[in-house]
């Protein structure tokens, strides 16, 4: 698997911000690496629009310089832990 975090616009005609693509080499039916990009610049959901924990990932991506402590819609234990964290505390 392989994940990329794009902080600029990959496919400019999709406004999909994720994306699955899926490589096979040679001519096995089975597939070598699943790749998965993310589009920051195309997430564009506000605190309050968070629905699920990948949208709470995303929104995290995109905005932790701009965090400077938790916000109430992070609040499940991972979260508390990665705010807690001195390495990671904004």
């Amino acid at each position: 698997i392989n994940i990329n975090i794009a902080n600029f616009i990959v496919h400019k005609k999709s406004p999909d911000y994720i994306h699955y693509t899926e490589l096979r080499y040679g001519r096995t039916s089975e597939y070598d690496i699943f790749k998965v990009i993310l589009e920051l610049p195309k997430f564009n959901k506000s605190l309050k629009q968070l629905e699920t924990e990948q949208d709470k990932w995303l929104y995290l991506l995109k905005h932790a310089h701009e965090l400077h402590k938790r916000p109430a819609e992070f609040s499940s234990e991972v979260f508390k832990r990665l705010f807690e964290d001195p390495y990671l505390r904004c």
